[in-house]
C-alpha cells in the first residue's frame, strides 16, 4: 500500500495519462471547463488547478507529475513495476517524470495496481 501518494492521486495520474495519450496536443487550458477542454481527465475541477497548468494535455500531465514529491513518484514507479515497496532507485525527479511519461502502458499498469490494492 502506497504511503506517499493517495489512491485518488493515482487515479488523477491515470486520467491525465489517458488524456496525454489519447489527445496529447488537445487543449487542456480552457478556463470555462465546458469548452474544448471540457471536464475530460478530471475527477474534481480543482485538482489539478483550473485552468490546467499547461495548454495541452501532454504538458499538463508532465507538470502534474513534476508537482508531485519525489517519494510519490518513486511509489508510482513501484506501482508500475508491480512492487509498491520497491526500494528508492536514486533517480531524480525529472528522471522519474521522464520515465513515467514515456511508458505507453502506464494507464493499464496503474489500473492493475489499483485493483490489487
Amino acid at each position: 500500500m502506497p504511503t506517499n501518494i493517495t489512491v485518488e492521486k493515482v487515479k488523477e495520474v491515470i486520467r491525465l495519462a489517458e488524456q496525454a495519450q489519447n489527445v496529447p496536443g488537445g487543449r487542456a487550458d480552457d478556463p470555462q471547463r465546458g469548452g474544448p477542454g471540457g471536464t475530460d481527465g478530471l475527477s474534481r475541477p480543482g485538482t489539478p488547478p483550473e485552468p490546467q497548468p499547461a495548454s495541452d494535455w501532454q504538458h499538463a500531465f508532465e507538470r502534474y507529475l513534476m508537482d508531485l514529491p519525489n517519494p510519490a513518484l518513486a511509489e508510482l514507479i513501484g506501482l508500475y513495476h508491480n512492487d509498491a515497496d520497491a526500494p528508492d532507485d536514486g533517480r531524480s525527479q525529472p528522471e522519474r517524470v521522464a520515465f513515467l511519461t514515456s511508458r505507453t502502458d502506464l494507464v493499464d499498469r496503474l489500473n492493475a495496481a489499483l485493483d490489487r490494492i
